[in-house]
């Protein structure tokens, strides 16, 4: 499973912070879904996938970033461990457990 964090812009985007997504990649197959956070243009590192930080506010944004990572990746491991799901786990299970 793959995980990219990444700025969804509209075709009418002028300026102001930007919807942050989540993109889950399974077996070739990919969902996504909104992390219900923002983030401006200007302050976003896309090889990453997290903001820069340098206030606070935007490393508390990172932080979140890192739980939401942390918790699909124990939700699919814990798939795999309890259920044997690895090959079956379909995308929509994941983006629903949020």
């Amino acid at each position: 499973m793959n995980l990219l964090f990444y700025l969804k812009k509209r075709s009418t985007y002028q300026n102001g912070p930007v919807p942050i997504y989540l993109r889950f990649n399974l077996n070739g197959q990919r969902a996504e879904t909104s992390t219900g956070k923002t983030c401006e243009l200007s302050r976003w590192n896309a090889p990453s996938g997290r903001a820069n930080c340098t206030k606070e506010e935007i490393c508390s944004l990172n932080a979140y970033l890192d739980s939401l990572q942390a918790k699909s990746q124990e939700l699919f491991q814990n798939g795999v461990a309890t259920f044997g799901w690895g090959k079956y786990i379909g995308r929509f299970n994941l983006r629903f457990k949020f």
